[in-house]
């Protein structure tokens, strides 16, 4: 692994942007980190991050419905996503010179995507299906409830993924200004490493992302601190599943 250490620059947008040259394999990887997640969602859009997240692999203006990952695919790369309490990351893998077209495919798919209300009501009944999935994975529940017992109603004791009732309340515009609130320049780091020089990197995300509109950061909620629980508190919940499975957790 190399020993040098990254290169960290801001466009006059406000995105910041870290690199560092990684020659051991002809391949490039992109990391977009958008400092939003399920702690920014309000009362009303429980899930709405993870289903934004969804819903931008599902069109542009220029690339229609599932065209975004095929176009990463056709060159032999990755591209994916995931939401947290407090980011969304996409991320693509691809050979590094094809660097500027996993660029151009990222930034279009987070400033350009369109929304559309059918494709935003077939995701949403993906997303149910995650959701109910997930009640039959053991480790899925015991990870659920071991932060509902720690977090109780604090942003962090919450599904990330939201609850039926209100994924199928979105509507297109939710999603619409749910990224134009977030989805700033100045609100996302766009990390990478790979076998391409610092210069042309640069020279390509500064062409790509340069000319997205500047705006400030968005404010956050304040969410205020979590006071420890004291003393241990334990509980159970059975299943119909051969294993069993624990988790321990300590405040730190």
């Amino acid at each position: 692994m190399s020993n040098e250490r990254p290169t960290v620059k801001k466009l006059s947008n406000g995105l910041e942007i870290i690199f560092l040259r990684y020659s051991s394999a002809p391949a490039i990887a992109l990391d977009l980190w958008v400092r939003s997640g399920s702690t920014c969602e309000t009362a009303n859009e429980a899930g709405l991050a993870h289903v934004v997240e969804h819903m931008l692999f599902k069109g542009t203006k220029t690339r229609g419905p599932g065209e975004i990952a095929a176009q990463i695919e056709n060159l032999g790369g990755e591209i994916n996503a995931y939401t947290s309490f407090d980011h969304t990351v996409y991320t693509a893998l691809v050979a590094s010179r094809y660097a500027k077209a996993g660029l151009e495919v990222l930034a279009d798919a987070l400033f350009n995507s369109v929304f559309d209300e059918n494709e935003l009501f077939m995701e949403k009944k993906v997303v149910l299906e995650e959701i109910r999935r997930a009640r039959d994975l053991p480790q899925h529940c015991l990870s659920r409830n071991l932060f509902k017992s720690a977090y109780g109603t604090h942003p962090y004791g919450l599904p990330v993924i939201g609850n039926e009732e209100s994924v199928m309340g979105f509507a297109s515009k939710d999603c619409k200004n749910f990224v134009k609130k977030w989805y700033r320049p100045s609100n996302m780091t766009l990390v990478a490493v790979g076998d391409i020089s610092e210069e042309k990197f640069f020279s390509l995300a500064g062409q790509i992302f340069g000319s997205k509109p500047p705006a400030p950061p968005p404010r956050k909620p304040k969410i205020p601190a979590k006071a420890p629980r004291q003393g241990f508190r334990g509980f159970v919940e059975q299943k119909p599943v051969g294993e069993i499975y624990f988790d321990l957790a300590f405040p730190i």
